[in-house]
């Protein structure tokens, strides 16, 4: 068997050659770890464990007009839910709420946001549920362009457990009123 020896030039070629592939290999390593870090959650998510349904109430109260929401457990154990995280809970993180009118000029009505103090865990046994509610009113323009025009209503929510594990987003709208093209 014969032993290949490189010439010093060829040798010198031929390592820069692997030093410029394990240099590509590199970025492309790092590239793969920063793709991997972005779309990987840093909170563990699961199916939601609960229903929520959202309607709309003008019935009475000085709350009223208001979304009427009803959480309902539909695992087959105990959820146990932050307080603070609930839909009603408070204004400023739980639920996003977006309010537009359908006709010009389609506004987006703005919030005024209140806090909530709720502490402590909701839990709710398979099948149970729990009510909240949130007043429209605290939507500036709320009252005249409900007169004026339809307002489409629309929401996102994530529940979280006590543990602070989230699970899928549940998300929704509907429509208020009637637009003026529209009956």
């Amino acid at each position: 068997m014969s032993k290949v020896r490189l010439l010093p030039a060829a040798e010198a070629g031929f390592l820069k050659e692997i030093e410029c592939c394990s240099m590509l290999l590199k970025v492309f390593l790092l590239a793969a770890l920063a793709i991997f870090l972005t779309c990987t959650p840093t909170v563990a998510q699961t199916a939601a464990p609960v229903a929520l349904n959202v309607t709309y109430s003008t019935g009475g109260g000085a709350d009223a007009p208001r979304l009427l929401m009803k959480l309902t457990n539909t695992s087959g154990q105990v959820v146990r839910l932050r307080r603070l995280m609930l839909p009603w809970a408070t204004d400023v993180f739980a639920m996003p709420i977006i309010i537009t009118e359908v006709d010009p000029p389609k506004r987006k009505l703005k919030r005024q946001y209140t806090v909530s103090h709720a502490e402590g865990t909701l839990l709710l046994s398979p099948g149970e549920s729990a009510q909240g509610e949130i007043s429209l009113l605290a939507f500036k323009g709320f009252e005249e362009g409900v007169a004026r025009t339809a307002l489409i209503v629309a929401w996102r929510w994530r529940p979280e457990y006590a543990d602070r594990r989230s699970a899928d987003e549940l998300s929704g709208r509907l429509t208020i009123g009637q637009s003026i093209g529209h009956p």
